[in-house]
């Protein structure tokens, strides 16, 4: 499953839409539009990934501290 694939699926399984007759497939467009908006880090995003320890550490602390500012 690709990146893609994995955050149009996030976005069907919020409950907000209706989901007879939707399928993950049709929110393709917006999963694209969420990972293009976070392909450029913020300040806090990148000093995260300073301080992790491994490719992935780095990449999953980054995301972290992306998802708690939009808290």
């Amino acid at each position: 499953m690709d990146m893609i694939e994995k955050v149009a699926r996030a976005i069907l399984a919020t409950g907000y839409f209706e989901k007879d007759g939707w399928a993950w497939t049709d929110f393709t467009d917006e999963a694209r539009a969420a990972i293009v908006a976070m392909r450029e880090p913020t300040d806090n995003m990148v000093q995260s990934a300073v301080a992790a320890d491994t490719d992935r550490d780095t990449y999953r602390a980054m995301i972290d501290a992306a998802l708690k500012t939009a808290e």
